[in-house]
């Protein structure tokens, strides 16, 4: 741990720390909860450590299958659990991106949750339980439209952000929500739409960089 301290961005600490978690495994006497205290200490000071978040996605990988041995056989119960773990993660990711817009690893850990959290809800008959955000997830386009507000602060407040425009990409040329709004039932905002609201939006914002600099925004021209 004094390492990890001294040197958290080394790959082979964070490896040599999963291949002991592994062997503790073999014993059912690795303790998922306190690594991950652990590893939301250390992105408290770095949340940006992508080492960090691939080993929060190993803990939280490994906490799931802890809880798929405990409710061997009661599917539902499984499946409830997995499901508030993976809100709980979704809401992380969150916090850490009002923290800071240009956390990638926040950002690249939300492409994973998301389509887990809305089929998840999507097979639950009873979403009481998780109210505060079953909405946000009614469907994929409701996702996006969510997350294209968040990310449209992110654009202004630094047009040369990477993950941003990243996550752009990823909101609109996902089969998860391509499928969606291509839907013969969805009566929504096409995807042309979309496309042509983002494509207005980036206009805007590279007339408003070419004011104060004189250039093109590459980000906006890509």
């Amino acid at each position: 741990m004094s390492q990890l301290k001294r040197f958290p961005k080394c790959y082979w600490i964070w490896n040599h720390r999963i291949w002991c978690l592994n062997q503790l495994q073999a014993t059912n006497e690795a303790n998922w909860d306190v690594e991950l205290a652990i590893v939301s200490k250390l992105l408290e000071m770095d949340s940006r450590n992508f080492h960090g978040w691939q080993y929060r996605r190993y803990l939280v990988e490994n906490i799931q299958k802890k809880v798929a041995r405990e409710y061997d056989n009661q599917n539902h119960l499984e499946k409830l659990a997995h499901l508030r773990i993976d809100i709980k993660e979704f809401e992380y990711t969150t916090a850490k991106i009002n923290k800071n817009i240009s956390n990638f690893s926040a950002w690249h850990n939300r492409t994973k949750l998301v389509p887990k959290i809305y089929h998840g809800l999507k097979e639950l008959d009873d979403k009481n339980e998780f109210s505060d955000i079953s909405h946000l997830f009614q469907s994929p386009y409701s996702i996006m439209v969510h997350d294209l507000e968040l990310i449209k602060t992110g654009m202004y407040m630094d047009p040369e952000d990477t993950s941003v425009w990243l996550y752009l990409y990823w909101l609109i040329t996902d089969k998860f929500f391509l499928d969606d709004l291509r839907s013969s039932t969805n009566e929504r905002t096409t995807y042309k739409d979309i496309l042509q609201e983002q494509l207005k939006l980036i206009e805007e914002l590279n007339g408003l960089e070419k004011d104060d600099n004189g250039l093109d925004n590459c980000w906006c021209l890509k």
